[in-house]
């Protein structure tokens, strides 16, 4: 099933004003003058300073304001990035951890790039423990994972919905990085499992979120032949797409120079091998056993053409793989939660679409 909309929607004002009548200790909320170095400072969030923008930290500098970023990236709202910190301060007032390191000290000494592996959790005040839980992957390129931008504002209005949200800083820039991102999905669904009565959680059971990069990464770890089932892992209940990458291989092919070659070798190497790449084109990988996905994706977006949407429709449709794709209308990408788009809205019709399945 297509959908077009062509409304704002106001669920995240109203998120926004939850979020402020839940506040206890602190009285400033966080604005576009809000500058980075007051979570540096704070001994209780400095911990997550580098995973809002990993591998691209030199973007949040001390003395770097949220309207600076916007400025740079004017699809990164204001008010979105804002709910999203708001809501780990929030979280943290509550007494609980942000970061967590996914993998063991004595894995990451056999390999040091597993030491920038982590979850930043997003608990929803009274979960019920038997509920899924989402693992939210940011994009950035496969270069970076940009958090502040996508999945702490998601985070931040699954967790008013009443879910709670592991936001997962994969491994990003390595030279032929396929398959670590994966086996960072993996090793941090193995985490969460063995320290599941820390988090309150009493299920297997989990929903996977990603965006653009991540949207790929998300959408392939839902493959069974290179994803949960050639980690033996569970398999996710339903994908939620925004703007993902989903036949990588044409999509970096329309890329502009030297972005595409970058991308190419990053992810494949100096000669990448055709089937290796053919294994990630995940439309063309999907069968019946595919779970069930939502994409929200604009109709001109300029850097993953809607086309990839289209591709996993036509897919489903010949394997009877239920899902819905949420058309918007705008030349932009990198929405996020997309508050002040088209798209307002889509995390909760996303989560909506999930509850009422079936499953």
């Amino acid at each position: 099933m297509t959908m077009r909309h062509n409304h704002i929607g106001c669920s995240i004002k109203q998120n926004r004003r939850n979020f402020i009548k839940k506040r206890t200790r602190r009285s400033v909320l966080i604005s576009a003058v809000t500058q980075f170095k007051e979570f540096y400072q704070d001994p209780e969030l400095a911990p997550v300073v580098p995973y809002m923008v990993f591998n691209g930290q030199s973007m949040i500098t001390p003395h770097t304001t949220l309207a600076d970023i916007h400025k740079e990236q004017p699809e990164w709202a204001i008010d979105d990035m804002a709910s999203g910190l708001e809501n780990l301060k929030a979280i943290v007032e509550k007494g609980h951890k942000l970061v967590y390191q996914v993998y063991s000290e004595e894995e990451i000494q056999k390999d040091r790039s597993k030491a920038n592996v982590h979850l930043i959790w997003c608990p929803a005040e009274g979960a019920d423990p038997k509920q899924p839980y989402i693992l939210a992957l940011s994009g950035g390129g496969y270069g970076m994972v940009t958090n502040l931008s996508e999945a702490f504002p998601a985070a931040a209005q699954w967790n008013a919905l009443g879910t709670s949200v592991f936001c997962l800083c994969y491994r990003c820039g390595l030279p032929e990085l396929f398959p670590k991102p994966l086996e960072d999905i993996n090793a941090a669904l193995r985490f969460i499992r063995r320290h599941a009565p820390q988090f309150g959680i009493d299920t297997l059971d989990y929903y996977i979120a990603g965006f653009s990069a991540g949207g790929h990464l998300a959408a392939s770890w839902a493959l069974e032949e290179i994803g949960y089932g050639e980690y033996r892992g569970p398999k996710p209940l339903v994908c939620m797409l925004a703007y993902p990458m989903t036949d990588l291989w044409d999509t970096l092919s329309v890329m502009a120079e030297p972005g595409q070659t970058f991308l190419k070798k990053t992810l494949f190497g100096e000669t990448p091998d055709e089937a290796d790449v053919e294994k990630c084109n995940v439309p063309k990988q999907m069968t019946e056993d595919y779970p069930p996905f939502y994409i929200v994706h604009a109709d001109k977006d300029p850097v993953v053409p809607n086309w990839n949407a289209s591709r996993m429709e036509d897919a489903a449709k010949e394997n009877g793989v239920r899902h819905e794709i949420e058309i918007i209308s705008g030349d932009m990408h990198g929405f996020g939660a997309g508050s002040e788009t088209d798209a307002a809205g889509w995390t909760a019709r996303a989560l909506a679409f999930a509850a009422q399945l079936e499953l």
